[in-house]
């Protein structure tokens, strides 16, 4: 009995639902109104991407051994899922500035019609206690992600027979990520 009562003194786990996300203030043009910092709640769901070293072997008379080279092997980017609001507010601030970074009408990009990349500063994600409160003072609470572009919005599908909400995937893609405290911004 005594591992039972041993395991329950190690404290609570850390949950998947107690989290935040905001981004700094980004300007999609004058064509979407209603767009508020509550509607960013809409986000279900948030993939952090792991984060990896690249490595080499060296190999000395019969042994081998790993060190690991300055390069990391992670994807700069990550994912997100969040609810269509009911006036697309969201959905139309996503779609804008996709079609700010690349339009598929004109076949344009951003940097040809004098708009730049379109890169929000920073997009952050905040672990949360079990009250809402983010976690201050911990290195590993807090995920940064500087110099972000949408690279991908996910269509949305309509059914007749379905009644839940519309819900949509977005990869954003990033020039630096940092875990902890705000370091640096770009």
């Amino acid at each position: 009995m005594s591992m039972v009562f041993d395991t329950f003194k190690l404290g609570d786990d850390a949950l998947t639902n107690l989290w935040e996300v905001s981004f700094a203030p980004f300007d999609v043009g004058p064509q979407v109104t209603g767009l508020s910092d509550g509607l960013f709640r809409r986000i279900e769901s948030i993939s952090i991407p792991e984060v990896g070293v690249d490595t080499y072997e060296i190999y000395y008379k019969s042994i081998k051994f790993t060190k690991p080279k300055a390069r990391t092997t992670m994807e700069n980017e990550f994912t997100f899922t969040y609810r269509v609001d009911n006036d697309y507010a969201l959905y139309k601030a996503f779609t804008t500035w996709q079609n700010q970074i690349f339009n598929p009408v004109t076949g344009k990009m951003g940097s040809d019609e004098g708009l730049g990349l379109r890169r929000i500063p920073l997009i952050s994600v905040q672990a949360c206690d079990r009250s809402g409160v983010p976690l201050i003072g911990t290195e590993f609470g807090k995920w940064n992600f500087f110099g972000c572009f949408i690279q991908n919005h996910e269509g949305i599908e309509f059914e007749y027979e379905g009644d839940d909400p519309i819900k949509c995937e977005v990869t954003i893609h990033y020039l630096t990520m940092a875990r902890g405290a705000l370091t640096e911004a770009i």
